[in-house]
């Protein structure tokens, strides 16, 4: 009886080293691995698309830019045709925006400068074309209005200073700038005549 516990005693130190051991074992086969696997590569191959054409995997760009990417820029607003036989009339304002049915401000431009007591009257009566204009002051367009021809239209509320107007003729796409004009003090008021290019005096 001695000898078959002594037996079953040294089966079960065997069986607990063994199960040590093993675990050792186990350990040291997960570390080489992990120091052994090798790092992350780049996807390789094509990526087939319709109508024959591939893009290489290896030239895809991740989903999200990264955080220094910078923004487009957004287109600019549309120009003006330039001048000349090719010239053809633009159906909206360079911002898109539809001409006014009468002589009056364009719709979706900042119109600045509407606490001052003084106003210009911007006279197209002598002028056979419609124009699209800018009042100017520091080189800057404060107001964009729309005038038909042989109309007019009174700028109000503006602050004393000078200015002129820079306008476009619609019918052939003439640009003009008029003399400058200034208005303060006792000048309440001023007017400008608007005509084409060869009529103005030199």
């Amino acid at each position: 009886m001695a000898g078959a516990l002594l037996a079953w005693q040294l089966s079960l130190f065997w069986s607990g080293s063994n199960d040590e051991t093993a675990q050792d074992d186990a350990s040291a086969v997960a570390g080489s691995l992990k120091e052994t696997a090798p790092a992350p590569q780049p996807l390789q191959g094509r990526i087939d698309q319709p109508g024959g054409d591939g893009i290489e995997m290896s030239e895809m760009q991740p989903e999200n830019p990264p955080a220094d990417a910078q923004p487009q820029q957004q287109p600019e607003l549309a120009a003006f045709p330039p001048a000349g036989e090719n010239y053809i009339r633009p159906a909206t304002a360079p911002n898109g925006a539809p001409w006014p049915k009468t002589s009056g401000y364009i719709g979706g431009y900042p119109q600045f400068s509407k606490q001052g007591s003084y106003r210009i009257f911007v006279d197209n009566i002598r002028n056979s074309s419609d124009v699209f204009a800018e009042l100017m002051h520091e080189g800057q367009p404060i107001r964009t209005f729309f005038i038909e021809e042989r109309s007019q239209l009174s700028l109000e509320k503006l602050d004393a200073g000078e200015y002129r107007i820079r306008y476009r003729q619609l019918d052939n796409g003439e640009e003009i700038s008029s003399e400058t004009l200034n208005v303060g003090g006792k000048n309440s008021e001023a007017t400008v005549y608007l005509q084409r290019a060869k009529e103005r005096p030199l």
